[in-house]
């Protein structure tokens, strides 16, 4: 220790360099606040992609055999390939990719693209581009809805182009997409009746069109003296342009034969699958993209001011809304996490005081904030980022920043009133303090840190707490033994006879000792009795993965009765708006048709597009509401939609905090439908039956019919009609076909060509014109159009059709006891289910599989810490009494989630592997003050008293800076942080309790005195050895 020695001395002696470099330290710290990325939630790698496929116009039987089939069997190849679930339904084609949580996802990603573009020569040249979707969490940082009455979508979607164009100059924008445009078209509608009169085909009408809007340059004439270029007249300019084609000759009086006499052609909205409105009115959305490592708070001022500007310049009518702001809620995010951060330091600092002499009290207290300035230095280097995950692992470590500097600072004081000269009393307590403080460091460490490796999304989205409370700990430690001392040397005094041997806290732990050591039998055994209880506490608490987010929206998902109607989807929409402006919580509402909002939160699943789909985001104020949280309107508002609704169904859902899912999910799979559907009936009911489940549904998909062309191939052939020749028309005229294009003012428009037809009569009637022989011949003439059952969509899972059960929770409920009651049934059932394979993939298995990895954890942080102890005490069974507060802090955590009705959720579970670190750092400072009065002469029991009539105060004082440390965090309100913060304090505050009792108990009872006995010294007369 010479060497620490030397290095205290010249930090001491050097005092002035010391303070210059502690003021340079916070200048730094509090700049690389200034720059530290701010956002409200830590940034999460899904490992799942998405691959979207369009086959138009394609039956679902023939898109899962020709497209989904083909993908599936591909993607097996990609690195990590875990599971695939695939939804397959009329032209698209949705297979969803789960990785392995280990899994490498940028390698496996770039794989799986090299894969698909394969694929794509696999499956028709009809589809279009596979689509692949990997970026699933990446969230818009600003969505702003443009809406206005009397605005058609092409005015609005104008706007938005202002909008995109102004606020895209903004560094630190990286991208627009804008969502909801309805192109405006120009629609040439074809009465086919009319043109079944003359020799053409809708096909050929097609390329007509679009053989008569071409310009190609004519070239120019030249002489000697002069070069004049030549034009011919080639593009559309108007809609009379087209109506104007000429598309043959009449037979009979030779004159021709117009467009406009066999098609009506006129401006229309594309046909579209997809709208969006706001608050009933016609909509586009603008949805805006961060830079990535930028503050997104200073961003969001040029953002706000550029907003005002275009506001004050628009008509008044229209209405600009912003759907989410990120800056405006990562602003009220950290400003509340800061209060809870400043309030926590504040009552830390009067814990502080009341526990220590004043100057002694605000030497300790530098330590906080100078800690958290030399955090902020190294967050901003290693580039973590200032979210309510890493401010809430800075007020989790608020309490242990002032932990090395008191014990410190007691060492020092110690040798100042034992009459030691001031800078050598530093030096010798620095030395007594030393090895304590750093193995007590290292633990907090080791207990932290396989918090780091935890895989997943739930272990991303925690990762920057063990990390900010490592670095933190860490910049504590070299605080305590580097500005402490020197504060120390320059501020304390000799104090004046210590008044404390009287107090009521010392008496009340000398005589628990006295009682403990006397029946040493009985209160280990009172221990373990209560050991025993609180194991059992622990398997009755409610189990939950992560609650719901704390956010004043929620959303509605829409599914219409009318699988291909999306006007049905549309009122269905309407009347579920109707419903929410009758309740005044209720701010604003936007609605989707078609498929899903823009993604407006990190955890919001990607809908799958469907003309039954719709979904409706609400954003409501509870200020004055009768409701006391989001829970209870979503319940009322589902209460009422169910009474209401007719035509289709609405579910209320509240953002999750974890990935999304339902908290109940079995998933059926099996060769025999029939079977799969009897399975499916009996699970829906038996899970409906037990109390605490709420909507339960399943997607098994019933038969629907649709009209199928009966084609005699045979016939066909003789009169020269080719599949193509009737597969191509036929979809002209039904579903359109895009001519060209042609331009107005800067604008392209599509020239969409379609036929009238709208019966099956209609379709009877309809000409085809044979490609190789020129003649036409009559649908009907070719073959019978008949219904035909069909299933509408086809779920699979790794390739085996699958029905998943879903369901939710009511509130006071669990999904594991849910599970377990539901298997119980099952079990019990008269059902034979061989055959089928029932997969539970739910809230219970999240629980498992997230629980367990962080149970992994846990025991290689003990393993860690025991060797530390190990090698600090060079003893094998020092370490294991060490370890007997871990056990006791079960006791305060079972007690303290019980007493205030919390769940033992994946952050509660946080708080208790983090209270290992905690608890051991207590006991390491006794086990050490034990190890030094036994060297020094006394007997066990004579130096276990000792030990706690010395440590006592520091110890209590550093357990209860840490508690009151998270009290405002525990009282925040936040469903995510209160279950750790109460884990932690009630864990560690009956861990200490009992530490200075049980410790020293155990210790007695299984370390045996030396052979060799020295007799013992007073303190004092070991110049500090055993002081403070």
């Amino acid at each position: 220790m010479s060497n620490n020695r030397g290095i205290t001395n010249r930090i001491i002696r050097n005092w002035r360099f010391t303070i210059f470099f502690t003021i340079i330290a916070i200048v730094f710290g509090l700049y690389s606040y200034y720059l530290i990325p701010k956002q409200e939630s830590p940034d999460v790698s899904a490992p799942y992609a998405i691959i979207t496929t369009i086959y138009p116009g394609a039956s679902p039987e023939d898109v899962e055999k020709l497209v989904t089939r083909v993908i599936e069997e591909k993607i097996r190849e990609v690195p990590g390939y875990k599971a695939s679930m695939s939804v397959t339904k009329n032209s698209v084609s949705v297979v969803i990719l789960e990785l392995y949580n280990d899994t490498d996802v940028k390698a496996a990603w770039n794989e799986l693209n090299q894969i698909l573009d394969q694929a794509q020569s696999e499956i028709p040249d009809e589809c279009l581009d596979i689509e692949i979707d990997t970026k699933l969490a990446e969230t818009p940082g600003m969505i702003i809805s443009l809406s206005g009455e009397n605005y058609s979508y092409e005015q609005l979607a104008d706007y938005a182009d202002q909008f995109k164009t102004r606020l895209a100059k903004i560094d630190g924008i990286s991208r627009f997409t804008l969502w909801g445009v309805q192109n405006k078209v120009a629609k040439v509608k074809v009465k086919t009746e009319e043109l079944n009169k003359y020799n053409l085909s809708l096909s050929e009408l097609v390329d007509l069109l679009q053989a008569q809007n071409l310009q190609i340059p004519s070239g120019s004439l030249k002489d000697e003296q002069v070069k004049i270029n030549v034009s011919s007249p080639g593009l559309f300019t108007s809609l009379t342009d087209i109506e104007n084609v000429i598309i043959d000759v009449s037979p009979e009086t030779g004159a021709p034969v117009y467009l406009k006499d066999v098609a009506n052609v006129y401006w229309d909205i594309e046909e579209s699958n997809y709208q969006l409105k706001h608050n009933g009115q016609n909509a586009v959305m603008l949805c805006g993209f961060f830079k990535e490592n930028r503050n997104i708070l200073l961003i969001g001022k040029e953002v706000r001011e550029e907003l005002d500007k275009l506001k004050a310049e628009l008509p008044a009518s229209l209405i600009v809304d912003e759907i989410v702001y990120q800056p405006t809620d990562v602003q009220a995010s950290i400003a509340k996490f800061f209060r809870n951060l400043l309030e926590g330091m504040g009552l830390v600092l009067i814990v502080v005081l009341l526990g220590m002499s004043f100057k002694n009290a605000l030497v300790a207290a530098t330590a906080i904030p100078l800690s958290i300035i030399i955090t902020f230095i190294v967050m901003y280097a290693l580039g973590i980022h200032l979210q309510e995950i890493s401010i809430a692992g800075l007020i989790l470590a608020l309490g242990i920043l002032v932990d090395d500097a008191i014990v410190v600072i007691d060492a020092i004081q110690v040798q100042i009133d034992q009459g030691v000269e001031k800078i050598e009393a530093c030096i010798k307590g620095m030395k007594q303090a030393m090895i304590p403080v750093f193995s007590a460091t290292l633990t907090i460490v080791a207990a932290f840190s396989p918090m780091l490796l935890v895989p997943g999304p739930a272990g991303e989205f925690l990762r920057s707490l063990p990390q900010t409370v490592i670095i933190s700990v860490a910049a504590s430690f070299v605080v305590a033994i580097t500005v402490t001392p020197v504060l120390a040397y320059l501020f304390f005094d000799k104090l004046k006879a210590d008044k404390e041997k009287k107090s009521l806290l010392r008496r009340g732990y000398v005589k628990a000792m006295e009682i403990g050591m006397k029946y040493k039998k009985s209160t280990l055994a009172i221990c373990l009795a209560l050991i025993v209880l609180a194991v059992y506490g622990a398997l009755q608490l409610h189990i939950q993965f992560f609650p719901k987010a704390d956010k004043n929206i929620f959303y509605i998902n829409l599914k219409s009765e009318s699988t291909s109607d999306m006007g049905a989807t549309a009122k269905l929409a309407a009347r579920v708006e109707e419903i929410l402006q009758r309740n005044k919580e209720v701010v604003s509402y936007s609605t989707a048709i078609g498929n899903g909002l823009p993604k407006f939160y990190i955890t919001m699943p990607k809908a799958t597009p469907s003309k039954d789909f719709g979904q409706i985001l609400v954003k409501v104020d509870l200020s004055n509401s009768e409701f006391a949280n989001n829970a209870e309107l979503a319940s009322h508002l589902q209460e009422q939609l169910d009474q209401e609704l007719v035509g289709g169904k609405a579910d209320v859902l509240l953002l999750e905090k974890a990935m999304p899912g339902d908290p109940l999910e079995i998933r059926v799979s099996g060769d025999d439908q029939e079977q799969v559907k009897a399975a499916v009936d009996l699970i829906r009911r038996e899970l409906e039956s037990i109390p605490g489940t709420t909507q339960v549904e399943d997607d098994y998909a019933a038969n629907e019919y649709e009209f199928v062309i009966d084609i005699d191939r045979e016939q066909a052939t003789l009169m020269g009609i080719t599949n193509y020749d009737i597969q191509r028309q036929i979809n002209i005229a039904l579903s359109g076909a895009e001519a060209s294009v042609f331009r107005i003012a800067g604008n392209e428009y599509s020239i969409i060509v379609q036929g009238d037809i709208k019966t099956k009569e209609d379709l009877e009637n309809l000409a085809i014109k044979s490609s190789i022989a020129g003649n036409k011949v009559l649908l009907k003439q070719l073959g019978q159009i008949r219904l035909q059952a069909t299933v509408p969509t086809i779920n699979k899972y790794d390739g085996v059709r699958a029905v998943t059960i879903s369901g939710k929770v009511q509130p006071g409920y669990s999904a594991v006891t849910i599970e377990n009651t539901l298997k119980k049934r099952l079990a019990e059932a008269d059902f034979d289910f061989s055959g089928l394979t029932l997969s539970y993939e739910g809230e219970a298995k999240d629980i498992k599989d997230n629980f367990g990895n962080l149970g992994t954890t846990a025991v290689f942080a003990l393993c860690l810490i025991y060797i530390i102890l190990m090698i600090q005490f060079r003893s094998f069974l020092q370490p294991a009494i060490i370890f007997i507060t871990i056990p006791l802090s079960i006791i305060g955590v079972v007690a303290g989630l019980t007493l205030f009705s919390q769940p033992l959720s994946f952050t509660a579970l946080v708080g208790v592997v983090s209270l290992m670190g905690l608890v051991i750092r207590n006991a390491i400072l006794l086990i050490e003050y034990i190890n030094r009065a036994r060297k020094a002469g006394m007997s066990i029991e004579e130096a276990c008293h000792h030990a706690v009539e010395r440590r006592y105060r520091p110890i209590l004082l550093a357990a209860i800076t840490t508690v009151i440390g998270l009290v405002p965090l525990a009282l925040s309100g936040s469903d995510l942080f209160t279950p750790l913060s109460v884990a932690l304090m009630c864990g560690l505050l009956v861990s200490t309790l009992f530490t200075l009792v049980v410790v020293p108990v155990v210790y007695s009872f299984l370390i045996r005195e030396d052979n060799k006995k020295v007799k013992f010294q007073p303190p004092l007369n070991q110049q500090g050895t055993l002081g403070g």
